[in-house]
């Protein structure tokens, strides 16, 4: 395995296009720092995120960088609003002054260290080839915008718990159509000027483009069809793991007790991906069994803040931020 961890060419990135998920990145970099990565984040933003939060960005050490929409041309049929913003975050494939990008989603929190992502370099086949995380097609919520084929029996991660955690490999993914779909919350990648306009070529020419349900991710795999490297889920451990795929997300002690995901360190959730609803921003019913990975995220958002109220170049942020989220009593 070759490794350049020291290499300064090499960092996180998300995008942030609006206040509203200014929370979601707050608590992202917050992780990022207590699992003590060695890499910057950087932020792409759009004109649509206000630039009076831009010094508060500053203030945490990360680097920000504006952009603007990508977008495809003609209609879209898109299954949420929210995601007509998220082609601008291929604009990381375009950052070509990092030698290697690891793109997240803000809607994340990470709970043990991810650095391998960026230092190991046989992650990748080649640099027009990236890694990422499949795409879990169990559909337990029954959305009507999934294909018929997509069941627990045809989902990567069922295939993964009878196989010791490990996903399906390169060569296997041909055998079933959603072997082949990757989840884009979080991509591996090696940015260039060639891959980049490859990918907005296809964004601006395919005719599929338009019935895309989820914008980038679609795209993505479309455009690495057979070319990227599947992850662990634990980089990409979306909420509803920890029922839809308890085999993969506990594991019992030699003393019997079950471990959540969290604790489990090295073989655990390394990243969580708060899919749907926002902790910060979205009630969930007492039924909801998503409620104690919410509690997480919040848990963390105060270890934040009470880290901040200690430092003088911070606490003068404390409530402004506070007023992005719906208090918890609300929630």
């Amino acid at each position: 395995m070759s490794t350049s961890a020291s290499s300064p060419r090499r960092a996180f990135v998300t995008l942030l296009t609006n206040a509203r998920y200014l929370p979601g990145l707050l608590v992202l970099d917050h992780t990022l720092k207590q699992v003590g990565t060695r890499y910057p984040l950087v932020v792409l933003t759009t004109p649509s995120f206000p630039e009076e939060h831009l010094a508060l960005l500053k203030a945490l050490g990360m680097s920000t960088k504006r952009i603007e929409l990508l977008e495809p041309r003609g209609e879209m049929m898109l299954i949420a609003e929210r995601f007509k913003d998220t082609w601008s975050k291929l604009q990381a494939f375009a950052l070509d002054e990092y030698e290697r990008v690891v793109l997240l989603d803000c809607d994340m929190s990470v709970f043990s260290p991810i650095d391998s992502l960026l230092d190991d370099d046989s992650l990748l086949l080649s640099s027009s080839w990236i890694a990422a995380a499949h795409s879990c097609v169990c559909n337990p919520l029954g959305q009507d915008w999934y294909l018929p084929d997509c069941t627990p029996a045809n989902c990567a991660y069922t295939h993964a718990t009878a196989h010791g955690g490990a996903p399906p490999p390169v060569e296997l993914l041909p055998s079933k159509r959603t072997y082949g779909l990757l989840n884009s919350g979080l991509v591996v990648l090696a940015p260039s000027k060639t891959l980049y306009d490859s990918i907005v070529h296809h964004l601006h020419t395919s005719p599929t483009v338009a019935t895309m349900a989820l914008p980038d991710q679609d795209l993505l795999g479309e455009v690495f069809d057979g070319k990227w490297m599947p992850l662990s889920w634990r980089f990409n451990a979306i909420k509803t793991f920890r029922w839809v795929h308890p085999e993969l997300w506990f594991a019992e002690t030699d003393g019997g007790r079950r471990l959540e995901g969290r604790e489990r360190g090295d073989d655990g959730v390394a990243v969580l991906h708060y899919i749907v609803e926002k902790p910060w921003l979205d009630a969930l019913p007492s039924s909801s069994p998503d409620l104690e990975t919410h509690k997480w995220w919040w848990a963390d958002w105060r270890s934040m803040l009470d880290a901040w109220e200690g430092d003088e170049r911070l606490s003068g942020y404390v409530e402004g931020v506070r007023r992005l989220v719906k208090s918890e009593a609300d929630l």
